[in-house]
This record gives structure tokens, C-alpha cells and sequence, in this order.
């Protein structure tokens, strides 16, 4: 039997590369009431500021010039990890800039999911009023519910054309089990029609019902050679 880590598919990726374990983040937008951080012992995530780049500078995909520098924006750099042993699936978050007299000039709220115990070198844009000399960070009880899970339907093998010849992809339709599953860590295990066994782990995020690949099948295991694909899923962990 042969065990396999293989890359995320329909999974939570994004931009910023630059960092130490997989996580996600997304704008949620000005609020004005309603966000409550984290009690002692819930879980959710703990950020810690690096630092702040101020006047926000970024540079378009394919350009050869960075952009002006927008004195209305700074990035503000932070390293986000679990608090407690338990994954605190996606959370809204708060990042507040401070100018040098330590009044508040600046506030963004955004959602952040931290697949792996912690992440480095995240970034979040912030709008401010004025040139903001410091930050601090916040997130919300995370939403983890670790009694879901998702079970699959219409599973196939399916030949594909890759750089290296014919390959195969292993697609289901992933249902949910209970509520919204969020990131789930799964394994799916191969069997061949000569009896052995391949596993390849990953992890998931999708919609009720949606059609997705689970996984690359290794070079050489052709879609007519394979007898049975069984998937399991169950909570991250870390």
C-alpha cells in the first residue's frame, strides 16, 4: 500500500505565497457593529502584527512599473496561528492601524481560514486617515463544525492528456453530511485491478453538490486499471 500527499484541489489558495502553511483570506467588507473577538479558550486564531508598509505600494499583474504609492492605503504584515490544539475553520478578523499618538486612523475587516497550525507573512490591506505608525489584530470564534463531514457520489476515473503522456483523474460529486463541512482533511484509497492499494490524501472545500477532481492518480495507473475508489473525510487537525 502506498500512501501519498498530493496537492489541494477546489481548495482554499490564494495569492500570497510568501508564507509558512496554507491559508485563505477574503475581504469582509466595513462594519460598524456586530464583531465580537474570541473569549479565553475559544477558538479562533491569534495574529501577531510584523510590520507595517505604509504608503501602500503594489504592483499589477504583468506590469513592468509597480503602482503609484496610495497614501490612503498601507499593508499592514502578520504571522496568524490556532489558539488551542483544536482547527478554527474560517473566522472574521479585524486588523486596526494607530497613528503615532495611538489613535485609531485605520480599519479592516476580512475572513481568514489557517489550514496547517500557523501561517507567516500574510498581508492585509487596510484604509487609512493618516500615516499609521502601529497595528493590532483580532479574529472572531471560529465556525468549525466538527461533526460534519461529506460523503461521494458518481465517482469516475477519467483519462486526461498531460505534458507526460496519458494520465488519471479520480472525480466525485462531494454532498454534504449535516452542515456546511468547510475544510475537511480526506483520503481517497485506489485499489488496482491487480489488488494493491494506493492512498492520496488531500484536503476539501467545496459546495453541496459539486462536481469536483479529487485526485492525480500516479504515473503509470491507467483509468481502465483501477477496481474501486473509496473516500473518507474527517476534521483537520493540524
Amino acid at each position: 500500500m502506498k500512501k501519498l500527499s498530493v496537492p489541494l484541489t477546489y481548495l482554499l489558495v490564494f495569492a500570497l505565497a510568501a508564507f509558512a502553511g496554507l491559508a485563505t483570506m477574503a475581504a469582509a467588507g466595513p462594519r460598524q457593529t456586530g464583531f465580537t473577538p474570541a473569549g479565553p479558550g475559544e477558538p479562533t486564531y491569534e495574529l501577531r502584527i510584523v510590520g507595517i508598509a505604509y504608503p501602500f505600494v503594489g504592483v499589477l499583474p504583468h506590469a513592468s512599473e509597480p503602482e503609484q504609492a496610495d497614501p490612503e492605503r498601507a499593508l499592514v504584515t502578520y504571522d496568524a496561528s490556532w489558539v488551542g490544539s483544536m482547527f478554527p475553520g474560517q473566522t472574521e478578523c479585524r486588523i486596526t492601524a494607530y497613528d503615532a499618538e495611538g489613535s485609531p486612523v485605520g480599519e479592516e475587516f476580512f475572513h481568514l481560514t489557517v489550514l496547517q497550525r500557523s501561517a507567516t507573512g500574510l498581508g492585509q490591506q487596510v484604509y487609512v486617515s493618516e500615516p499609521p505608525v502601529s497595528a493590532d489584530g483580532a479574529c472572531a470564534r471560529g465556525d468549525y463544525a466538527s461533526d460534519a463531514s461529506y460523503s461521494f457520489e458518481r465517482i469516475t476515473v477519467d483519462p486526461i492528456e498531460t505534458a507526460l503522456g496519458v494520465g488519471s483523474v479520480v472525480y466525485a460529486t462531494a454532498r454534504w453530511q449535516g452542515q456546511d463541512p468547510s475544510a475537511r482533511a480526506c483520503a481517497a484509497t485506489v485499489t488496482m485491478s491487480d489488488g494493491t492499494e494506493d492512498i492520496y490524501e488531500f484536503t476539501i472545500d467545496v459546495g453541496d453538490g459539486d462536481r469536483v477532481p479529487i485526485t492525480h492518480l500516479l504515473p503509470g495507473r491507467a483509468a481502465e486499471q483501477v477496481r474501486d475508489v473509496q473516500i473518507t473525510c474527517g476534521p483537520i487537525t493540524g
